[in-house]
């Protein structure tokens, strides 16, 4: 990806290909995020590397807001010295998103592997991710966020050889630890 300074417009190209002219005192952070999200299929990990980690928050906000409009999202980053993550919270919903209400405390860390493959049928079935059960809406809703949260995202690393090499960690939560969970009324 390039980001070409043409005053007063601004020329984001892809793979030698222009996706969008833009004014960045005029075009909203949506409009480049979402031209930026129909090609992201496309960009490679230089390209990954040159998107500022604000450029990517505001990214993942944008198409949250789009693709789960009924749903509040809490997307936050934390800088340290061996890099950076984002934790991608689910503050409110239309619906229930846990199964077993009763011992739900109204947070939970979720394992965001296990939403995102598809082989472990089980684990789906059940809802079960990191030992919260999860419904149906809950499943889709989460799996959704994780998908366009780790958009922006690569993983080489190789746990054999305690080896990370990620754009960032990404960590998928239900609530906040002093804002729990509530449904949307």
């Amino acid at each position: 990806m390039l980001i070409m300074a043409l005053s007063p417009y601004w020329t984001i190209t892809c793979n030698n290909k222009a996706l969008i002219l833009f004014s960045p005192s005029f075009t909203p952070m949506s409009t480049v995020a979402t031209a930026l999200a129909k090609e992201r299929q496309t960009l490679t990990k230089s390209e990954l590397l040159n998107l500022s980690d604000d450029f990517i928050m505001k990214s993942i906000r944008s198409e949250l807001k789009e693709k789960l409009p009924d749903c509040k999202f809490s997307v936050r980053k934390h800088v340290y010295s061996g890099g950076w993550s984002i934790h991608v919270s689910l503050v409110q919903a239309p619906y229930e998103v846990v199964k077993d209400t009763e011992d739900f405390s109204g947070y939970a860390q979720l394992n965001s592997y296990t939403l995102r493959r598809s082989d472990i049928e089980r684990e789906r079935e059940e809802g079960m991710c990191n030992g919260t059960r999860l419904t149906d809406y809950g499943w889709e809703t989460l799996k959704e966020a994780d998908r366009i949260a780790n958009q922006y995202n690569w993983d080489e690393s190789d746990p054999s050889t305690d080896y990370f090499n990620v754009n960032y960690y990404l960590h998928i939560e239900i609530g906040q630890w002093d804002k729990p969970f509530s449904i949307r009324g």
